[in-house]
């Protein structure tokens, strides 16, 4: 395990630090969870957003024809 520091400002921000972002693969608009747990620590997750998940691998299926086609599945 590894500590990586970072300071939070007066407007209460915090700049995620470089190899927190590497770890799970961030980048500017991204939306992140913090899971706080009962007595224990608080995680910091990386959350799918609308087209990701475990079909985001089929970007041929990622077309507006394929969205007007599906969208009421």
């Amino acid at each position: 395990m590894t500590d990586v520091l970072s300071r939070m400002s007066s407007q209460y921000r915090i700049v995620v630090p470089r190899p927190v972002r590497e770890r799970l693969l961030l980048v500017p608009g991204d939306v992140v969870r913090f899971q706080v747990t009962a007595g224990g620590p608080v995680i910091l997750e990386r959350e799918c957003t609308t087209g990701e998940g475990a079909f985001a691998a089929f970007d041929e299926w990622s077309s507006d024809e394929d969205d007007r086609l599906y969208r009421d599945l």
